[in-house]
């Protein structure tokens, strides 16, 4: 057996969800750092250097504590990482809806659409894993 079967082996079930959502949270890393290194100019210039740092940072690590706690199944620090990563979603979904009420052009209605999809994703985690603190050992 492969070192990586080994490993695939010792991740308790469903370990189809926990590795999905791990990409999930490896994306929202992803969003933080390009928040913190190459931010959209629509967003920066609404919200300003400080708010897009700190959109930024609330991305990173929500994805990181959210990446760290999905596999050992530690669920109040899973949850935690959701709140914060709703909260990074939030700052810039709102930047989002101003730019569309008071822009004279361009539509932002899609990137609104894709925030719901991630809020909406990551409730559905935060709903499955709500009950407990830690992952049930069966």
């Amino acid at each position: 057996m492969s070192w990586l079967t080994r490993v695939w082996e010792r991740v308790r079930e469903p370990r189809h969800l926990k590795a999905a959502y791990a990409v999930f949270y490896s994306i929202t890393i992803t969003l933080g750092l390009i928040a913190l290194i190459a931010p959209p100019q629509s967003i920066s210039g609404e919200l300003g250097p400080v708010l897009t740092v700190t959109w930024g940072v609330l991305a990173l690590i929500g994805g990181v504590g959210g990446l760290a706690s999905v596999f050992p199944g530690w669920w109040f620090a899973e949850r935690l990482s959701i709140v914060v990563i709703w909260c990074a979603l939030g700052m810039y979904l709102l930047v989002v809806v101003v730019l569309q009420v008071t822009s004279e052009s361009g539509a932002r209605w899609a990137q609104m659409t894709i925030f719901a999809l991630a809020a909406g994703l990551f409730y559905v985690r935060w709903y499955e894993i709500r009950e407990y603190s830690f992952e049930p050992r069966r």
